[in-house]
This record gives structure tokens, sequence and C-alpha cells, in this order.
């Protein structure tokens, strides 16, 4: 008896990409579904039962935008051209241009998304840092879940 979860032979419990959870066309907004991933690799992180954590809502709009922000728009065959961030081409910028292009590039890539544009009202409080090398972005996330901070750390562009 109990409620103990049992393990399974696949490491995705639920398929959200494919099951229609997350591709509902109605006026309704589905709740956002993914898996949590390690946001400084991308590595999936599983349960103790070797499978991927199922996250909900802020944190899975959270891994979605940082899925989008780190593929290379149009270089990723498992999306459509349009998805994916821009901010590989601010390298050699210099900082101003950097400054007003990394703030187009990210609305381009979540605010413009079909998908992630459902979820986010608008992008607030936009920075920028550049320090030894690094170039760094933060801003806030207005979002159907509530608001919550974003940074973009360390990103090697050579601007100066």
């Amino acid at each position: 008896g109990g409620g103990k979860l049992m393990p399974s032979s696949n490491i995705f419990p639920t398929d959200f990409y494919y099951s229609g959870i997350n591709n509902k066309e109605t006026d309704e907004i589905p709740m956002l579904f993914d898996y949590l991933i390690d946001l400084n690799t991308g590595a999936l992180i599983f349960n103790e039962y070797g499978q991927a954590t199922i996250i909900t809502q802020l944190d899975a709009l959270i891994t979605q935008v940082w899925r989008a922000i780190n593929t290379k728009k149009g270089q990723c065959l498992a999306y459509t051209q349009n998805y994916g961030c821009r901010l590989h081409e601010l390298n050699g910028q210099g900082k101003s241009l950097a400054d007003c292009l990394a703030y187009d590039f990210v609305c381009e890539c979540i605010l413009k998304d079909p998908h992630l544009g459902k979820y986010i009202n608008k992008i607030q409080n936009f920075s920028t840092e550049f320090d030894h090398g690094k170039y760094s972005i933060y801003f806030e996330m207005d979002t159907i879940y509530g608001t919550t901070p974003y940074y973009i750390h360390n990103l090697n562009f050579g601007v100066d």
C-alpha cells in the first residue's frame, strides 16, 4: 500500500512535449510543465528512481527560458528557425552597442516566442555589466506566475 512512488524503466515519467499538455490550442493558457535542469550546465536532474524531476509553473518557465536563451537562434535542428537567441552575435561588439542589442535579442527570444510569450508579460529592470572580459545580463520577467529575476552570467563576447 502506501503512497510510495514506484520506479519506472523510463527516465521521463511524462512526455510533456508530445502529449499535448503544453500544446493545447485554446484561449486558456495551460499550466506549464517541464523537467528540472541544472541551470549552469543544462543537465537533467534525476530523482531517487533515476527519473527526470517534474517541475511546474514558474520553475518550468525559468527552465524553458534558459533553454531558449542558451540555444543559438536558427542553429538547432530540434527547433524551428525562429527558436533561440542571438546573443552570440554580440561577440566583438562594443559595450554600448552590445547593451542595446542584448535587450532586443532577449525580448525577441522570449517575448516574441509564440509559446513563451503566452507566459511572460514583459521584461523589466534590464541591466548589463562588463567586468574582466565577461559580459553579464540581469532582468526581471513579469510572468503570469509572478515576477522573477533572471541572470545570464559571464558571457564570452569579447566586448570592450
